[in-house]
């Protein structure tokens, strides 16, 4: 079932030429089977020029012309297990990254994989990087057991 909230978001990001990557259990129902995921999760590229299109993207869904954050709030690293910043309620919150365990942005960008969303082409990350991101996760949780 398609969230028309985020086709509209995806739509905004590919309107303002933003490098993302749809990540997280969005990004494993593409290459498995439809599951349950609580929020949509997405990596952008923390430079200065995609943190501005990432901002003026979340101006247009929101209709307004300016935010509470800076324009280069999506420069900053998160921390691992941290989102830069969310957006709604689960299971229709957006949560936005711009730094993901064992995920180098550049690298996943150029293996990243066209689908489509609704009425709109999304850009995921690529398999391999999914599952090394997931087998880093899982081995920081093991730790922290």
């Amino acid at each position: 079932m398609i969230n028309k909230d985020f086709e509209d978001f995806f739509r905004y990001l590919n309107k303002n030429k933003v490098e993302y990557l749809v990540v997280g259990g969005y990004a494993h129902i593409y290459y498995t089977e439809p599951r349950y995921t609580k929020d949509l999760d997405i990596l952008v590229n923390p430079t200065i020029e995609n943190s501005k299109r990432v901002y003026k993207s979340l101006c247009d869904f929101f209709g307004v012309k300016k935010l509470k954050i800076s324009q280069l709030h999506f420069t900053k690293k998160n921390k691992p297990g941290e989102f830069s910043v969310a957006i709604g309620n689960p299971p229709n919150s957006i949560e936005i990254f711009t730094n993901l365990p064992g995920i180098d942005f550049l690298k996943a960008w150029k293996n990243k994989q066209r689908f489509k969303y609704g009425k709109v082409f999304v850009w995921v990350i690529g398999i391999n990087e999914l599952e090394k991101n997931f087998k880093t996760v899982a081995k920081i949780n093991k730790k922290l057991e």
